[in-house]
């Protein structure tokens, strides 16, 4: 689209010669869309129920999928579906939800108190704004050695454009990892 072009289709909806219509139509088809491409990965996922001891427990954030890239990985940003990545998921207190592509699959795994934190480190970094938990000492033990209040809120995403190919590309910027 050349500026000229833009020009020229700004100028059309203002005479009024083109009229837009919106509806939920191409929003409902988007959504569908997505759920489908969540529902087949998550078919083919590899499932592990983590239980924690009785001592320790699972926390929560306002980002409940929590996406964590295998070790060493040079991706850019990471999400559910692409490889190499790990996403946790806490259920309750003592359960969480451990998702991998790859190998489809579906089991319970007692977890040492490490594993735990481990993953609630990881919960903690990704979070945008809320950590919650049952215990407030180990909340403000994680939120502390995760330093997750180290990031401002708006470094999550980047948007950049690229002039040349007129691509809009949304990166979500990784966080810290603890493995």
């Amino acid at each position: 689209l050349t500026p000229e072009q833009a020009i020229e289709m700004v100028d059309d909806l203002r005479q009024r010669r083109i009229t837009i219509n919106a509806t939920e139509a191409g929003f409902l088809r988007m959504m569908f869309h997505h759920a489908q491409t969540l529902g087949m990965w998550l078919h083919d996922t590899d499932w592990t129920i983590m239980v924690a001891p009785t001592s320790t427990g699972f926390i929560i954030c306002d980002h409940p999928f929590t996406s964590v890239p295998a070790q060493g990985s040079k991706l850019i940003s990471s999400g559910w579906g692409l490889p190499g990545i790990t996403v946790y998921f806490p259920l309750t207190r003592r359960l969480c939800l451990r998702a991998k592509a790859g190998d489809y699959g579906y089991r319970y795994t007692q977890v040492e108190s490490r594993t735990v934190r481990t993953v609630n480190l990881n919960i903690a970094a990704n979070s945008d704004r809320f950590v919650m938990g049952s215990n407030e000492t180990q909340i403000k033990a994680i939120i502390e050695r995760s330093r997750s209040v180290d990031v401002e809120p708006g470094e999550r995403f980047s948007i950049t454009h690229d002039q040349e190919t007129r691509i809009l590309r949304f990166v979500m910027q990784p966080r810290r990892y603890f493995y």
